[in-house]
């Protein structure tokens, strides 16, 4: 595998041009500091008609993190991709697939829909997850489905 091997600036552009070759849409979840970091590849992103999700600012573990600070995380990741590419996301990940109990409520599924954040789905890492259901939390890996090639 070749996770983190290549950057935003290699990566993305070949993933781009790829989805754009294929003429397939995707979700890119992107925290707002790599947003403010690498703004010309989130534009692009933007601008190639992907959707923008939400993925807190830093990346940071929540684990633990108390409602207050969590939130601030929320609302700078929101500003982040609303400056630089002018999108409101309506798609959540938690960082690292981790929700607190409070997580839910932040991003506008609790009980009363409070939409502090305004994000409509909340992801949760599994692939048969559903918009606007919460799945649980952890990271689910299954190897994908479809036709297997042989090596010869």
């Amino acid at each position: 595998m070749s996770h983190q091997a290549y950057g935003p600036l290699v990566g993305m552009p070949r993933i781009l041009s790829l989805l754009d070759r294929h003429d397939l849409k995707g979700t890119f979840f992107i925290p707002g500091y790599s947003a403010h970091r690498y703004p010309d590849v989130v534009r692009a992103v933007a601008e190639a008609g992907h959707e923008i999700a939400h993925h807190s600012y830093f990346h940071e573990n929540t684990i633990g993190m108390d409602e207050r600070t969590e939130a601030a995380m929320l609302d700078l990741g929101l500003k982040a991709l609303n400056d630089v590419a002018g999108v409101r996301p309506e798609g959540y990940r938690a960082p690292m697939w981790e929700l607190n109990y409070h997580t839910p409520k932040l991003a506008g599924l609790g009980a009363g829909g409070g939409q502090q954040v305004g994000v409509e789905s909340l992801g949760s890492g599994d692939p048969d997850d559903q918009p606007g259901r919460v799945l649980g939390a952890g990271a689910v890996w299954r190897p994908a489905s479809g036709p297997r090639r042989r090596r010869s």
